[in-house]
């Protein structure tokens, strides 16, 4: 199958269908993607925007450019942070938003995903990643012209977290995105969205 050439997580509900992608789509991916959404949903890309490696990702805003050009309307992005880098989480989440801004402003709907996964690339401490984490969502909630979200799953949070209880208060204005496995019998790749709270 055609999007099964690059990494693709795909999300499929009654009212919205789309995927996020951690490498380049051309237009006619996104054209082709675009055809298999069902009719009268609402379709979206989300492209990674910077890397686990401390790196802006140059594939976003080409993706994002691709999706605008075939009319798919939703086009957020997601950051994959480094808490190892020196570079700070509000950094890394200016440089992103700064990237897409000075790139591909026309093409980006000022959403964007953090994306909290992979113990490997976090710290082996879970006061540490806390924070980390912490500053992620006061850089969110410190600028009013996007909005963010979180994607996790209930394994990664309490390997990075250290309990499936930690909360951070602040972090429950935002959306929240869950993991549900695929073999879900009602949802697919990345599901349940909430305004309110973590849902793992």
């Amino acid at each position: 199958m055609l999007l099964l050439l690059f990494a693709i997580s795909v999300t499929a509900f009654a009212d919205i269908w789309g995927v996020d992608v951690s490498t380049l789509m051309s237009n006619s991916t996104a054209s082709c993607l675009k055809s298999l959404a069902p009719a009268g949903t609402e379709t979206f890309v989300i492209p990674r925007a910077f890397k686990s490696s401390g790196n802006i990702d140059t594939n976003a805003c080409p993706t994002l450019e691709s999706a605008l050009a075939v009319g798919i309307n939703r086009r957020e992005a997601y950051i994959f942070p480094c808490p190892s880098c020196s570079l700070s989480a509000a950094g890394q989440i200016q440089n992103t938003l700064d990237n897409l801004r000075s790139n591909c402003a026309n093409a980006f709907t000022n959403f964007l995903w953090l994306d909290i996964e992979g113990a490997q690339y976090w710290l082996n401490d879970y006061i540490k990643n806390q924070d980390f984490f912490e500053s992620l969502v006061d850089a969110c909630l410190s600028d009013d012209t996007y909005q963010c979200g979180i994607y996790a799953s209930k394994n990664s949070w309490q390997s990075l977290f250290g309990s499936i209880d930690y909360t951070y208060a602040k972090a429950s204005t935002l959306l929240i995105n869950a993991y549900i496995p695929a073999s879900s019998t009602t949802r697919s790749g990345r599901g349940t969205r909430s305004s309110n709270g973590i849902l793992l």
